[in-house]
């Protein structure tokens, strides 16, 4: 369940294949406006056709509701992905408490930016970028979920608490969220940035605040300098994470292309610094070194 619909898991009777089907609640199926809305945003997401996003089968709809049939996709949520990662060392001393390796996130990450510059460059933004949206897979293949039903729709008082800047999530929320500005590109990259930080942290910013907390610290505070909170990650990473949830969306990147050009050239110098390792063993080791037990 969701803020504006639930997904079920069904069964395709006619293909034979097992599908998952968003739902929109009720409330948001009475009058013809959210119906067209909704049609919309259907063919819209039935021309996307990337390997980083869930692909859409079908819109359909009857007296009780509107439906997408969608690709299931296997795998975990990135959040749970990130909470359930076990340490493989086994030594007390080894700091694999959670976080993603540096080059590993570099990696996911890149995907998820592929995906969204897909997406970008056909004039849609996701609007609600966070770890519970992007399904990882055992390869570290991702699917980029919930693109949101509806538009914003300032003059229908009954969605604006959702689709007001398109029912953000507090904890990965930008600053225009706050201050009710327009939702952009930029906005994306602000989210990815606080999910990649997450990654590489192994805990979501903010955690233990109070919803009117986070809001003020979105509105007035830098996130956390990564290395406070989990010092095996590069200092250039930190300054890549800050460019992407600068205040003002003219300090963050303008494109994802860039994020992602960034991301590679950092990717490279670590490699590089660590020449002698290979890169499936560098990606799975949180401190960029081997260990000489291993």
């Amino acid at each position: 369940n969701g803020a504006q619909g639930s997904v079920f898991l069904a069964i395709d009777n006619r293909l034979g294949r097992r599908v998952a089907i968003k739902s929109l609640h009720k409330e948001f199926v009475s009058d013809e406006t959210q119906f067209k809305r909704f049609e919309e945003e259907a063919k819209i997401l039935a021309k996307l056709n990337h390997e980083s996003i869930v692909t859409l089968y079908d819109f359909c709809y009857d007296d009780e509701g509107f439906y997408l049939v969608m690709e299931l996709v296997k795998g975990k949520p990135l959040d749970k992905h990130i909470k359930d990662k076990d340490c493989t060392h086994q030594s007390p001393s080894c700091p694999c408490t959670g976080p993603i390796a540096e080059i590993r996130a570099i990696n996911i990450v890149i995907k998820i930016l592929n995906g969204i510059n897909y997406i970008h460059d056909l004039k849609i933004v996701h609007r609600d970028i966070k770890p519970s949206n992007i399904i990882i897979d055992s390869n570290d293949n991702i699917k980029l979920l919930d693109f949101g039903i509806a538009n914003n729709t300032k003059k229908n008082l009954k969605l604006t608490k959702v689709n007001t800047n398109a029912g953000f999530t507090p904890m990965y929320a930008t600053p225009e969220h706050m201050s009710k500005s327009k939702i952009t590109k930029q906005s994306d990259i602000y989210s990815l940035g606080v999910t990649l930080w997450h990654m590489l942290t192994g805990v979501p910013p903010y955690e233990g605040l109070s919803e009117y907390q986070i809001y003020g610290k979105i509105e007035r505070d830098r996130l956390p300098n990564i290395q406070d909170v989990y010092k095996h990650v590069s200092i250039r990473m930190n300054e890549i994470v800050q460019k992407a949830t600068s205040k003002l969306p003219s300090d963050r990147y303008d494109s994802c292309k860039g994020f992602i050009r960034d991301l590679e050239d950092l990717k490279e110098k670590l490699l590089q610094k660590n020449n002698t390792i290979s890169i499936d063993t560098f990606s799975d080791d949180p401190l960029n070194t081997l260990h000489k037990n291993d």
